[in-house]
């Protein structure tokens, strides 16, 4: 009796152990979470360099790849294997990505690059051009729901005036080994008669991206929502690396010049870049207003009386001054 008690703990821990070995995870011919995380970071630094020689970049784009593998030790084939496994388990990409954007926004914040190009804004809330996005500044999508979207909705609030104007902007980067690059950037305005305004751009290449949407009506906004989204090519492998990279992710606000303007009332544009003269004042004489000797003439159409025949007939007897000769 006193020996199966002593042998209960290990039973147990063995027990453990079994459940644990069981707990599904990455097999081990496919490269490890952490490893795979370093590789793509490599990875997409080796593309940013290959697309600075524009001629040559496809014969740079192959060469700084295999650097890569060559550095973690990997050959394309265990790459590309990986790639198969975890794009069929799309959870764990995501969780890989996610880390890599978390590097990638903390080194961007460490250089001041993600805030270089924002350093001209006021980057508050209540500024007269102010950075109102909240969501993450860098982001990362895979054409595979949920992962291929980023939705965003902001409200308005007592910082919003009429007439104000929206820009939003983002750098985007794709590293495809394969397929049809296109990504969808969608911005609309709600206005306070519930009217909507929207703009929508495609996006296909490593370049920096904007849509901007005005209050020209000065209407007054409600709210601003939109989309990034990217999608999927069907005649592509559902296997090879499929990755978009999305940098300096911003939604400025402009306020018009609001000097001596009412933000509730703010005036139309014509208005006040060209103000209205101040008509001059008319003199009438001490005996009244000055009248033409035909103005008491009838329309043509009517019937002419006597006494304003007479009157026609004296102004016509009237003799012409002649016209000074100014030839010499």
């Amino acid at each position: 009796m006193i020996n199966r008690l002593n042998s209960f703990p290990l039973t147990l821990i063995v027990l453990c152990m079994c459940l644990a070995s069981c707990k599904p995870g990455v097999p081990r011919d496919v490269i490890q979470p952490d490893k795979m995380e370093k590789i793509l970071y490599d990875y997409h630094v080796a593309q940013g360099l290959s697309q600075e020689d524009f001629e040559n970049r496809d014969y740079n784009d192959r060469l700084y790849r295999l650097a890569v593998f060559k550095k973690h030790r990997i050959t394309e084939a265990e790459f590309d294997s990986s790639l198969v496994y975890y794009m069929r388990h799309t959870e764990q990409l995501h969780a890989i990505y996610k880390k890599l954007s978390d590097r990638m926004n903390k080194e961007a914040l460490a250089l001041g690059a993600s805030t270089s190009e924002l350093n001209r804004y006021t980057l508050s809330n209540t500024g007269d051009t102010a950075n109102i996005w909240t969501g993450d500044i860098n982001a990362m999508l895979i054409p595979y729901a949920p992962y291929n979207k980023i939705s965003f909705v902001i409200p308005a609030d007592t910082a919003f005036y009429k007439g104000d104007k929206f820009l939003m902007g983002l750098s985007a980067k794709f590293l495809y080994q394969e397929g049809s690059r296109d990504a969808v950037l969608s911005m609309a305005v709600r206005y306070n008669n519930d009217s909507i305004y929207a703009r929508t751009i495609h996006m296909s290449s490593n370049n920096n991206y904007t849509v901007e949407i005005d209050d020209r009506d000065t209407l007054g906004v409600k709210e601003i929502r939109g989309f990034i989204l990217l999608t999927k090519d069907k005649n592509a492998s559902a296997t090879t690396l499929k990755l978009m990279l999305l940098d300096n992710i911003h939604l400025v606000r402009f306020h018009k010049d609001m000097k001596n303007t009412n933000p509730e009332e703010v005036e139309d544009e014509d208005s006040n870049n060209h103000p209205q003269k101040e008509s001059p004042k008319r003199l009438t004489p001490p005996n009244g207003p000055l009248r033409s000797p035909t103005s008491d003439l009838p329309h043509p159409n009517q019937q002419i009386s006597p006494q304003v025949l007479d009157k026609a007939q004296s102004i016509k007897d009237v003799p012409e001054v002649p016209a000074k000769n100014t030839r010499r």
